[in-house]
């Protein structure tokens, strides 16, 4: 069982765009990842639906995350891989929608089999992720699907790209990620 502490704060922003930072560490306090992360605000009312309460659900642990997301692997080739996942209430943030970062999640764990060797040895380490949002996910217990795919893959260096799928099939979330050879 690995225990992680995950810090964040608001670096700035006004009443139209936002800026973060967190970093995540192991529980010896080392740094294991450390993100950024813009947001722009648009005016209105939320297409996902009313603001609610909080999940009541706690932290998951790391071996349960595939349970926790629905995981269903569809397809996987050489060069693709598609992964169903469930847009479940365990996923939401305050709006109701998939909680970008779970999308994020949802789209690095399809890359992550994609690039996984044949008998699901892991070949690469992700190094760098840029996520950009082009649309809301509700979460209504619904399948959706992400597609990886790689843009080049060589025994050093791999880079890939994942698009996770509202339940119309329009791109919701969009990752590019950057892998070193393990």
């Amino acid at each position: 069982e690995i225990e992680l502490v995950c810090r964040g704060r608001l670096v700035g922003g006004d009443d139209t765009y936002a800026v973060g930072s967190g970093e995540v560490l192991d529980a010896s306090g080392t740094t294991i990842a450390v993100a950024t992360i813009g947001a722009v605000f648009f005016p209105g009312e939320s297409p996902i639906g009313a603001v609610r309460e909080p999940p009541a659900h706690g932290p998951t642990k790391a071996g349960d995350v595939d349970e926790l997301l629905g995981t269903r692997l569809v397809d996987r080739t050489e060069a693709t891989c598609t992964v169903r996942f469930t847009s479940s209430g365990s996923t939401t943030n305050l709006s109701g929608g998939v909680h970008g970062g779970m999308g994020v999640l949802m789209a690095e764990r399809t890359i992550d089999r994609l690039l996984r060797s044949d008998d699901g040895e892991a070949t690469h380490r992700l190094v760098a992720i840029r996520a950009a949002y082009p649309r809301g996910i509700v979460a209504d217990e619904a399948p959706i699907e992400c597609v990886a795919e790689t843009m080049h893959r060589g025994r050093r260096l791999a880079l890939a790209r994942a698009v996770l799928c509202d339940q119309q099939g329009r791109p919701a979330v969009v990752v590019d990620a950057s892998y070193v050879g393990v």
